[in-house]
């Protein structure tokens, strides 16, 4: 996959918005008006490139949210120094990593807050019920640390941070949904049809505040009914603390009795919605509140569609796409279940929202590919921010907020129409609206870059050349050209293959002799026919042409990142350390680079510095050479 160079968002914008602007009616100024205070999920730009936290960081947060070390004899496993060390990011074995992973699965069986985990009784035949679900949080933490790593890597830093984490969290409620369709139906149940209270504005008080309503009493009452101070009943109705667990004992027991419900029903309910409450205050700090309680509607959403899709093939005489018994592998497996690709397609094709459309088609396949697609819409430079903030008059205070639903809907663009969304579109009146060059360059470029995700380099490529014809001095359409010529180099051979060889080269030579400030990062292409040459084998051809480059550009990090690559597999470890050093300036947490850099250390005796930056690579997720330096294969020179 190539690495995303930068565009502006400004054209798209510009192009998009424009006749919305022109209507709206310009807000009427007030003196003496106070400005608003920011708010805690405000977007902003940031200089630094987001940085994902690793799994063990993130389950770290987990358990101190739920509170987890606590709860039964399992969350005493949670306490020790392997799995401190883990919740703070480090790297530990991976048989103590699962066992960390079944002492936190226990725990949150043992917590009963999770619904769609109740199906233990009916699925103990495939084997330990905790082991099987540990090994679901396993997939779900190596597959995060290698997207994790991914991200860190970027040749595209994503600056808008609030809405870095939403690509992927969109991706697990997806599979999230699968999974409790599939429990849903094992234990017999219907989904909620409304979203849950949990994530209401009412938040963390609205339960309460739903068993107050059926009982008809007033605050004033609830204190008396309580047996409870004043305070303590107001920060609870109004979301500013949350009880004690033994003051949800007695507020189960004493509102079961009053309505007639069983009170362990009860304080199961009031524990689930303070847990996932808390959860979502956790998420709050690092995204926008509305696209939280998005995430939870469309999880309420997606269920119901799965459920229903399930159970009515299984009730059909007809269709027998499912049975009974695929469910607990459907529970296991989610989305890499073998058949759920089928189930997904379905729901597809009844989909309206055009962006959880093009997720879906993501779902059962590499998660990554789709965070690449959508990496780069979220890299903006100050300049940028500052033409849009006078175009439309946006507000200072707004104006981030505004760029993040821009970024977020130009995803939209280029999905592909589901049969719904044709149904829909039946009745709706077309105007042919005809934008400059710039516009119909970056729908172009929108395209590749779909086709590209899919790993269709031909169609990718038409997209691009049509891109360069239209706007022929833009150098990322140039570069991105150049890059998929380089990429069909690979499935060609003979005469084709240096023809388009020629013809990749060509592009990113003109792509370097374009002026800066055209939406590539300048040292690209004069490095992409580098890596075009190594990527079809011929590696000696590789490095003369990077290190005649660098007496044209001098060494920079991405050229040195790359010729030390080169080097390194053909064995020249001095010149390829020598590379990596310059690399590792920048690129301090490219696990591939740190691994190589590393392995190029023990070659030349360096064990100090080679067993540092294999340990690095090791806690990045790169564990190859780390194990057979581990293991005794490199001696001290």
């Amino acid at each position: 996959m190539k690495p995303y160079p930068r565009t502006p968002l400004y054209p798209f914008i510009l192009e998009t918005t424009t006749m919305a602007k022109k209507n709206q009616k310009k807000p009427k100024k007030t003196k003496n008006t106070k400005p608003k205070k920011k708010q805690e999920g405000s977007v902003r730009w940031e200089s630094e490139p987001f940085r994902p936290p690793l799994s063990g960081q993130v389950l770290g947060a987990i358990v101190k949210t739920l509170d987890l070390r606590n709860i039964s004899q399992a969350g005493g496993g949670l306490k020790g120094n392997t799995a401190v060390r883990y919740f703070k990011g480090e790297r530990i074995k991976d048989e103590s990593r699962i066992e960390v992973l079944k002492h936190f699965t226990q725990a949150l069986l043992d917590a009963e807050l999770f619904e769609a985990f109740e199906v233990e009784s009916t699925v103990t035949e495939l084997g330990s019920f905790t082991e099987r679900l540990a090994l679901w949080f396993d997939f779900l933490t190596v597959q995060w640390d290698q997207i994790a790593a991914s991200m860190r890597s970027f040749s595209c830093p994503i600056n808008i941070h609030k809405i870095a984490p939403l690509p992927y969290l969109r991706l697990c409620v997806l599979d999230l949904a699968i999974r409790c369709a599939a429990a849903l139906l094992i234990k017999g149940n219907t989904p909620d049809e409304e979203p849950p209270l949990w994530a209401s504005k009412q938040g963390r008080g609205a339960l309460l505040k739903e068993l107050q309503k059926r009982s008809g009493k007033t605050r004033d009452d609830l204190i008396v009914f309580l047996e409870m101070n004043e305070n303590s009943i107001d920060g609870w109705l109004d979301g500013q603390h949350r009880p004690a667990d033994d003051n949800l004992q007695w507020i189960s027991s004493r509102f079961g009795e009053l309505l007639g419900e069983d009170p362990d029903r009860l304080l199961r309910e009031l524990r689930r919605h303070y847990a996932l409450n808390d959860l979502m205050r956790l998420l709050a700090g690092h995204m926008r509140e509305k696209d939280l309680r998005h995430l939870a509607t469309a999880y309420i959403r997606f269920t119901k569609a799965f459920h229903n899709e399930l159970k009515s093939d299984l009730d059909s005489f007809l269709i027998l796409r499912y049975e009974e018994a695929d469910l607990p592998e459907i529970f296991f497996l989610g989305g890499q279940a073998p058949k759920a690709g089928t189930l997904v397609e379905e729901v597809w094709k009844r989909e309206t929202d055009s962006i959880w459309a093009k997720d879906l088609t993501f779902v059962c396949g590499d998660w990554l590919l789709r965070l690449q697609e959508v990496a780069q819409r979220m890299t903006l430079h100050p300049r940028e921010l500052e033409q849009i903030k006078k175009k439309f008059n946006v507000p200072k205070e707004q104006l981030m907020d505004f760029v993040a639903d821009i970024a977020l809907n130009i995803d939209a663009s280029n999905a592909p129409w589901t049969p719904a969304m044709v149904e829909e579109s039946k009745d709706m009146k077309w105007f042919r609206v005809s934008g400059s060059n710039e516009t119909k360059a970056l729908n172009r470029y929108n395209q590749a870059r779909e086709r590209e995700a899919h790993g269709d380099f031909e169609a990718a490529a038409d997209h691009m050349r049509r891109a360069v014809e239209l706007v022929p001095d833009n150098a990322t359409h140039r570069y991105l050209y150049g890059s998929y010529l380089g990429e069909l180099c690979k499935r060609r051979r003979g005469e084709e293959q240096e023809e388009l060889l020629r013809q990749a080269i060509h592009e990113c030579e003109i792509a370097a002799q374009l002026p800066e400030g055209t939406g590539v990062v300048p040292d690209k292409p004069w490095v992409e026919p580098g890596i075009i040459l190594c990527n079809i084998g011929r590696k000696r051809e590789a490095r003369e042409y990077l290190e005649n480059a660098e007496k044209r550009i001098g060494m920079t990090p991405w050229l040195a990142l790359k010729l030390g690559a080169v080097r390194y597999l053909l064995c020249d470890f001095v010149g390829a350390w020598e590379c990596f050093q310059v690399a590792l300036e920048e690129f301090t947490e490219d696990a591939k680079t740190l691994e190589r850099a590393g392995h190029s250390c023990f070659e030349l005796g360096l064990t100090r510095e080679g067993a540092e930056l294999l340990k690095r690579a090791h806690h990045l997720g790169e564990s190859d050479i780390y194990h057979h330096w581990k293991k005794g294969r490199f001696k001290k020179k």
